[in-house]
């Protein structure tokens, strides 16, 4: 799960800087993708259907106003 977290952060943030003011989604994207690359390999998401779940739960018009 870090490397979709750490996509992510390519993707819509500042790459290794992952601060909130790099990132160019909103802050619910920013949090997920947070919680993907979390140290802890326990307290990251444990599926990638979990970790699309949560980015997709929140706003569907996300995904499809970016793909």
């Amino acid at each position: 799960m870090f490397l979709m977290g750490a996509a992510a952060f390519q993707l819509f943030g500042g790459g290794r800087d992952r601060s909130l003011e790099q990132w160019r989604a909103d802050e619910e994207r920013y949090r997920i993708a947070l919680k993907a690359i979390n140290p802890n390999k326990e307290d990251r998401y444990q599926s990638i259907d979990e970790y699309i779940e949560a980015w997709t739960h929140e706003n569907e018009y996300f995904i499809t106003e970016v793909m």
